[in-house]
């Protein structure tokens, strides 16, 4: 077991005592079994993919308990999104109650990596901004991120408080559980004639399709959420391309990349339309002159960004359009 040391609890108040918490070697381990066939079920990749996640969790479950930085918060958060994706896609094949269970306490555990997650790249955007400022802009830049940096580690310490809970621990337990068991009789029955090999295409078309129309609605006075609401879309779309990838490689490797393009220029975006939100807000409390033209100029500066991103939208869209896979997929 590993060891804590007081932290700030969810209330905000320091913990009163240390306490063990668990890592990855105390949470249930779960065989991925080998890679299904195109022609297998599709229930049957359904279950891969949750096995596989499952390890992938659980071991950056621990690397983030062994050390908090950007790279280990973003990495367990993404895969806490991977599974809620598949959770969603494969949801008429699988048990319930217990998908929704769990999809809940994924939720949940998202939103304790999001706080740490949305700090490191609020951070992260303000530093790329540095070189950007003269000398004096940038001192009252460096002040401002001394403040973010020990608001980080409050927020550090709730999540870790959080992964190394009760809570945490018994969704491993449930999660295990979950991906352990077999296929109940009726699902055998019910979607054992609906292979892989079908359900690539439809699942992919319909994602398509909705991916298309919302990015046809896309102008230059388009409001940042719509923006937002498209790279939601293409981000679940890269997850499925990502879970069919190792079974059609060779029809899916270049739209996953034109697909990871447009999904990573929206994500700019959005990261400056959201930290000038926040640099607003801040500029709210501020009653020197001084600071208040360096956050004009840092908020002017993620101006700029989004008005880059937003004109660069275009020819992304139609490179990713140009190179998607002709539906349906072979079989074979």
């Amino acid at each position: 077991m590993a060891s804590v040391q007081p932290a700030i609890s969810g209330s905000g108040e320091p913990a009163t005592a240390t306490r063990s918490i668990p890592s990855s070697r105390d949470l249930p381990a779960v065989e991925v079994g080998t890679r299904p066939r195109r022609t297998d079920p599709m229930l049957r990749l359904a279950y891969f993919i949750l096995r596989q996640q499952y390890e992938r969790l659980r071991l950056q479950h621990g690397a983030l308990l062994g050390e908090d930085n950007a790279h280990n918060v973003h990495a367990m958060r993404v895969t806490t999104r991977k599974i809620r994706a598949a959770l969603r896609l494969f949801r008429e094949m699988l048990p319930e109650p217990a998908r929704t269970t769990l999809q809940e306490e994924l939720r949940w555990l998202a939103a304790e990596l999001g706080r740490a997650r949305d700090s490191d790249v609020f951070c992260a955007t303000l530093q790329a901004c540095r070189k950007q400022l003269d000398a004096q802009d940038a001192a009252v830049l460096d002040y401002h991120l001394q403040h973010l940096a020990a608001a980080r580690s409050r927020v550090g310490r709730i999540m870790i408080e959080a992964l190394g809970s009760s809570r945490c621990a018994s969704l491993f337990e449930r999660y295990a559980g979950f991906v352990s068991d077999q296929p109940s009789p009726f699902a055998l029955n019910r979607w054992s004639s609906f292979r892989i090999c079908d359900g690539v295409s439809v699942y992919l078309d319909k994602s398509l399709r909705r991916i298309a129309k919302r990015g046809r609605r896309i102008g230059k006075r388009s409001p940042a959420r719509e923006l937002h609401r498209l790279r939601i879309d293409v981000k679940r779309y890269r997850y499925l391309l990502e879970y069919f990838l190792p079974l059609y490689k060779r029809k899916l490797k270049r739209p996953l990349k034109a697909t990871r393009c447009l999904q990573n220029l929206l994500g700019e975006h959005q990261d400056a339309c959201v930290a000038e939100t926040h640099i607003r807000a801040a500029a709210k409390a501020i009653v020197s002159a001084d600071e208040l033209v360096a956050l004009g100029r840092l908020v002017e500066l993620q101006a700029q960004k989004a008005a880059r991103s937003r004109k660069s939208f275009p020819n992304a869209w139609r490179r990713f359009k140009a190179v998607q896979p002709s539906l349906p997929l072979m079989a074979r």
